[in-house]
């Protein structure tokens, strides 16, 4: 049996029958085979996955050093397309522009949005995200 609550004690278990209590932490992942029984760590979990493939040899032959790549000659700046065209090609929206950069235009501090997100990770949304919120 596996309890998982937002605090200790919300059922009554008998100690003895308490094989780990812990808090489960951001960035950590929990595992329970169930084949064998057993409480997987993080570590182990996180360890088996980082040497399943060959990462680092992919790495290493797939990688681009940016010093490493030839410059190239500045084009010049498209007049033709529209500041709310621009806005679009990089994922700014009507929310980010009115709530965020404004108020950091204004008054020179960073403006205070939402302090939560019920959004999905970039790789995960329907919608077209800048490409840092990827690596977030």
């Amino acid at each position: 049996r596996v309890i998982m609550a937002s605090e200790a004690g919300v059922l009554p278990v008998p100690e003895e029958r308490i094989v780990k209590k812990w808090r489960l932490q951001p960035g950590r992942m929990l595992l329970i085979d169930l084949e064998k029984g057993r409480i997987v760590s993080d570590e182990e979990i996180k360890s088996e996955i980082a040497t399943r493939h060959p990462y680092k040899s992919w790495l290493a032959n797939t990688q681009l050093i940016l010093e490493d790549l030839k410059p190239v000659e500045p084009r010049a700046l498209r007049r033709d397309v529209s500041l709310l065209d621009r806005q679009q090609a990089f994922g700014y929206t009507q929310e980010d522009t009115k709530l965020l950069m404004s108020p950091m235009a204004t008054t020179g501090q960073e403006a205070v949005g939402s302090m939560g997100t019920d959004t999905p990770i970039s790789a995960m949304s329907d919608r077209s995200k800048l490409l840092y919120t990827y690596f977030k």
